[in-house]
């Protein structure tokens, strides 16, 4: 606890919820809400640091430079302990793309910065995020954000107008993350002023307790049992989240107040001297600590683990490998240090800035132990088609169609894995141009929606709004005779529960399902049939959901790797049936008029081993997408056969006759 401030059993049990939710969460067990244990912890944060700031100046003694030495003596050593020790293991388990995230990454935690790096790069919830090892250190950086503005705002505000100032921070902070949560989710979750609230909450809590003991104290430890049950409850199933709502949204606001209402109340149930009590705040004592290892833990070995997900036993090792070095994390360095007495203000800064130029050069230096065979940066980088401007984050506008010439006459149409095609189509195929949106299936009137990957509703009305749009702008187009259609098509297949549909015009909630996924997809080919038009529809490229190219890359520069996929192979039996419900979409499209299907993994997989390179090449990027380079190696001589498919052999020879 802080200097001032009494020991409260109740906050240290708190404390220990939300760290067994966060390590359950991002261990993949079943807590469907676990990572809303980080409001907890921002709720207690807002209490304790405001707590600590009112009664030093209530007493005259409070000073910013005693503050923020505690504050680094409290949080730094500890992290920058981590910190080393992820910089020395990435050296052995990093991609060198990974390495380069981790390098911004700490760099961005080295200066509390980290939620602005995230935001700008990120998103909490994509596998691709899984990765990083540091990117649990966004809620660090935004609560010492917090501390660097809380006692400043104090200090200018007289003590008088501290409720105006505590309460329209925090009236103005929910108002704005609900309103950009739809727009922006994940502005609105790694930001300070859309999380303010949470830690203000705590605050406010502070502020008026006195108040609040004297007229309803006794009416909130009744209901504290019913608070945490429903704290427990919303963190096991997040109900908000199913519903559609993006977080922070409905569920954070649960939590919070929850979180607040059982600080309020200081139920005497939670502040006893039980043994029950003991691994409680055992645990709620090293949550810092244990906050800090387990992530860089889990992401490690994902990074070396190729095959998703990990299993069961080996998640469990974690966390079991997590609580013992928290538990050293915390008797070698938190302790000692929290007991010892402070150091003088010009030693305790000349060691915090000391000890991060240190830890910035040693990271640094550290790639240049190593040098990859190849370029993997470029190799890896993101296939957008034409340009890199392709993937388009808007309506569609035929005025900004990526283009390669004047009037196309063959379309490119679907999200990232129609993108990757680009390249594999022929030069005699004319002018092409290019529509296609990441993650926005190509079908009609139907859409997704996956709020914690920033697929909210406004997102999903706008990927079926494009969809109508293109199918209009093909309608209006005769000129275009060829047309390319390509997505997995997963997303609307039902493995997201809920999602968008156009019904008699307005756009309505729907539970989405195969058949109304397939039928949407078919509906959209059918719509932009014509007798005089090829459509191509081009199945998903082999794939087992494993990262071959980061497997090749691992395997090329000696970097540990486990796992049953460590040997790099993939079998097209395993593909296929991987991708069954993409292919069991397509099924019966070729009954429409002038439509083919091209089956990708036919094409790719010609024996039983599917090959991952092409003339030296890496064929994919991911785990799925064709690479930059491997796409040109296959387009270079007609891989595809889309010479066969548009008749352009044919064409080519009546010419020459």
């Amino acid at each position: 606890m802080s200097a001032g401030l009494p020991y409260r059993r109740d906050i240290q049990v708190l404390r220990t919820l939300a760290v067994a939710m966060v390590v359950l969460y991002h261990a993949e067990l079943p807590l469907a809400g676990g990572y809303l244990g980080v409001d907890i912890f921002f709720v207690i944060s807002g209490y304790l640091i405001t707590g600590m700031i009112a009664r030093a100046m209530a007493e005259g003694r409070f000073s910013l430079r005693t503050f923020y030495l505690s504050r680094a003596k409290r949080l730094l050593p500890a992290a920058f302990a981590v910190y080393l020790a992820t910089a020395v293991a990435a050296l052995w388990l990093l991609s060198q793309a990974e390495m380069a995230r981790f390098l911004d990454t700490l760099g961005a935690a080295l200066s509390f910065t980290s939620n602005i790096a995230l935001w700008r790069s990120v998103n909490y919830f994509t596998a691709g995020a899984q990765l990083n090892p540091l990117l649990h250190s966004w809620s660090l950086s935004l609560e010492e954000q917090f501390y660097l503005v809380t006692p400043l705002a104090m200090l200018i505000t007289p003590r008088r107008h501290w409720p105006l100032l505590l309460l329209g921070a925090l009236a103005i902070s929910l108002a704005g993350c609900l309103v950009l949560a739809p727009r922006s989710p994940v502005a609105s979750f790694f930001l300070l002023p859309t999380r303010a609230w949470e830690l203000m909450a705590g605050a406010v809590v502070m502020l008026f307790e006195p108040r609040i003991e004297r007229r309803a104290g006794r009416w909130l430890r009744l209901l504290s049992p019913l608070a945490l049950a429903v704290l427990l409850a919303v963190c096991a199933i997040a109900p908000g989240a199913g519903w559609g709502s993006v977080h922070p949204g409905l569920d954070a606001v649960i939590v919070v107040g929850a979180t607040a209402l059982v600080i309020a109340a200081r139920p005497p149930w939670m502040n006893g001297s039980h043994w029950v009590m003991r691994p409680l705040l055992w645990l709620g004592g090293i949550s810092y600590a244990l906050y800090l290892v387990h992530w860089p833990l889990f992401a490690l070995t994902r990074n070396a683990w190729l095959d998703a997900p990990l299993p069961l036993w080996l998640r469990l090792s974690l966390i079991s490998v997590s609580l013992g070095f928290a538990h050293l994390l915390h008797i070698g360095v938190e302790r000692p240090l929290h007991s010892a007495p402070p150091p003088s203000w010009p030693r305790a800064a000349g060691l915090a800035l000391g000890g991060t130029v240190a830890l910035w050069l040693i990271a640094l230096a550290l790639p240049g132990l190593r040098m990859p065979p190849r370029d993997y940066l470029a190799l890896g980088a993101a296939n957008t088609g034409i340009a890199p401007g392709c993937d388009f984050t808007g309506a569609f506008d035929p005025e900004a169609l990526c283009t390669t010439g004047p009037h196309p006459t063959t379309f490119l149409w679907g999200d990232s894995y129609a993108m990757h095609l680009a390249a594999t189509l022929p030069p005699e195929i004319g002018p092409i141009a290019q529509a296609t949106k990441s993650a926005c299936a190509p079908v009609l009137g139907l859409s997704q929606i996956q709020p914690e990957v920033g697929q909210g509703a406004i997102w999903g009305e706008g990927c079926i709004r494009s969809n109508a749009a293109i199918i209009a702008y093909l309608q209006a187009h005769p000129e275009i005779t060829r047309v390319v259609i390509s997505s997995p098509v997963a997303q609307i297949l039902g493995s997201e529960p809920q999602g968008l549909a156009m019904e008699r015009g307005r756009i309505v909630p729907v539970a989405m399902s195969f058949a109304r996924g397939r039928a949407a997809l078919h509906a959209a080919v059918q719509a932009i049939a014509r007798p005089d038009r090829q459509i191509v529809l081009v199945s998903p490229p082999p794939s087992v959901g494993t990262n071959f190219f980061a497997c090749r890359e691992r395997a090329e520069s000696g970097l540990l790797s486990f796992g049953p996929r460590a040997r790099c192979e993939m079998r097209q039996a395993e593909a296929r049936a991987y991708r069954a419900q993409a292919f069991a979409a397509l099924d019966g499209l070729e009954t429409i008029a002038g439509v083919r299907v091209l089956d990708l993994i036919g094409v790719l997989c010609p024996d039983e081993t599917c090959p991952l390179e092409e003339a030296g090449t890496p064929l994919y990027r991911d785990a799925g997408h064709l690479s930059i380079q491997g796409a040109q190696a296959l387009g270079a001589r007609d891989a595809l056969r889309f010479r066969a498919l548009f008749g352009l052999d044919e064409k080519l020879t009546r010419l020459e006759k």
